[in-house]
């Protein structure tokens, strides 16, 4: 019998050779097993279906086994749970923000979970990747116009990236709020149109949702700044502070676009301090146009896109009127999940919070960063690959593509007998839009039935208490084929139910 406890005998044998980069380490055997994995994942991702898999199937039963499995078992079944997954790159998939990710943007975050470094402070990541994280924000900011002295960070969402904003601006309209908490009265002002972060952020930060106020939108999703001059009137009259106010640059469904320029008019009409973060999420990287030159158009983009193009940078260009900006590289910069970030003119609260009386276990750290005691990588690793990888010709490319099969859409679309597009006159790549005297539900569920035949992909969404169909195209292989195969699904569809 061996004197070696059995305790010992497990960790030699099995428990560190499932440790890569320990001296023990099998990285032959991981080699071996990312190529298994690859090849599993391109069989799964077959190109003549849009879902990875089929939908409605439960995942397989799991529960902690004694002795622990072969790689290989532990392999199918982290592929197995991609199942019914959509494939981002197929070219008829349009239903949300969800992009396909790049080679560079893959390989950062595998490396990153290889490594796992923390993102927290530079002692716990090394000051290579922190420094990385600083030339990024001044990228950024440089892209939309903001002071290179901005201050900024990578965060783990958009909710995120409102939530610092606003806990910025709450604290310049209630100084001292931070350490005193919040005194009641303060109003966060915000377009109905804006994503429901935005109440998410005022529950979590001790507004309330019903200290929300919503602005009315005019017809293209943008917020109509006469009636937010009128409701930050009644909201004085009444006795309460607006504290911050959330444009919307680029809705989720529709990109509508709020006007800072207008709204910055607006608001010197009133004699005190109104916090303006901007949710740029979505319509961000746009910026990489900031500089194109329309006139001569080196890219070839045909005359509505240029034109809408030219539009939305139009708007994008009041962006350093905002006191703080929220963007998501893992929507159109084509990034893995997660990877956002948040962009400060001056950076007040967390100067100020983190200290080494306040934070002791982490008073190595040199830079000054976000809230939080743990922080992800992947994300700054993956949007530097991915910029490096693409270079600004090649967003600039995608990015028109994307809006140009947007335009395609809802050309075709006014041509199909019972469509009403609820934004015909949209500038991005997302279309809402309903069958008159039908039930779009059923529509959609009759769609959804034949997307395996015809490789297209939709969505629903709520609007005004009313269930719409939405396309939204990231993907920029969606083409011409794939939306005419949706408009022929879509018309048969109509023809099929009552």
């Amino acid at each position: 019998m061996s004197s070696i406890p059995k305790y010992q005998r497990i960790i030699n044998e099995r428990v560190k050779r499932a440790f890569p980069l320990s001296a023990y380490g099998a990285r032959n055997g991981l080699r071996k097993q990312v190529r298994q994995m690859l090849d599993k994942v391109s069989s799964l991702a077959s190109s003549r279906v849009v879902r990875l898999g089929r939908d409605g199937l439960p995942a397989s039963a799991f529960s902690i086994p004694e002795s622990g499995n072969s790689p290989e078992r532990v392999i199918d079944q982290l592929v197995g749970q991609f199942e019914g997954l959509p494939n981002w790159a197929q070219a008829g998939v349009m239903v949300n923000l969800m992009p396909p990710t790049t080679s560079g943007g893959a390989l950062a975050h595998f490396l990153t979970a290889l490594l796992n470094p923390d993102a927290c402070s530079s002692e716990f990541s090394g000051k290579r990747i922190m420094q990385v994280e600083k030339q990024l924000v001044t990228v950024f900011s440089r892209l939309m116009g903001f002071p290179e002295t901005t201050f900024g960070f990578f965060t783990y969402g958009g909710s995120a990236g409102i939530k610092y904003g606003l806990l910025q601006g709450l604290e310049r309209a209630y100084p001292g709020r931070f350490e005193r908490g919040q005194l009641p009265g303060a109003v966060i002002l915000a377009s109905e149109r804006a994503h429901f972060a935005t109440r998410c952020a005022a529950v979590e930060l001790g507004i309330g949702a019903r200290n929300v106020v919503s602005v009315r939108a005019d017809e293209n999703d943008g917020l109509r700044v006469d009636d937010l001059e009128k409701k930050i009137r009644h909201v004085l009259a009444s006795g309460r502070q607006p504290a911050c106010l959330v444009a919307t640059l680029g809705t989720t469904d529709t990109f509508g676009l709020d006007n800072l320029g207008e709204i910055h008019t607006v608001l010197k009409h009133f004699n005190r301090p109104l916090y303006v973060h901007a949710d740029a999420v979505v319509s961000w990287a746009w910026s990489f146009f900031a500089d194109y030159d329309f006139t001569t158009n080196p890219l070839q983009f045909n005359p509505e896109t240029l034109k809408a193009l030219q539009s939305i940078v139009k708007h994008l260009r009041y962006l350093p009127l905002a006191d703080s900006v929220s963007i998501n590289p893992h929507k159109f910069g084509y990034v893995p999940i997660p990877a956002s970030v948040v962009l400060f003119k001056n950076n007040g609260v967390m100067e100020r919070q983190r200290s080494v009386l306040k934070m002791p276990q982490l008073y190595q750290q040199e830079e000054i960063h976000s809230l939080e005691a743990t922080r992800y990588a992947g994300g700054i690793l993956a949007t530097q690959a991915t910029l490096s990888l693409l270079g600004k010709e090649g967003y600039q490319s995608m990015l028109g593509r994307v809006i140009e099969m947007g335009l395609y859409l809802r050309r075709r679309l006014l041509g199909i007998e019972g469509v009403k597009l609820i934004n015909p006159e949209a500038l991005g790549p997302g279309t809402l839009f309903y069958v008159e005297g039908k039930d779009s539900k059923k529509i959609y569920d009759y769609f959804m039935a034949q997307v395996e035949e015809e490789r297209v992909l939709i969505s629903t969404a709520l609007r005004d208490k009313k269930i719409v169909l939405k396309s939204l195209i990231i993907s920029p292989f969606t083409d011409e084929e794939s939306i005419d195969r949706f408009c022929r699904l879509l018309s048969r569809s109509l023809r099929s139910v009552d």
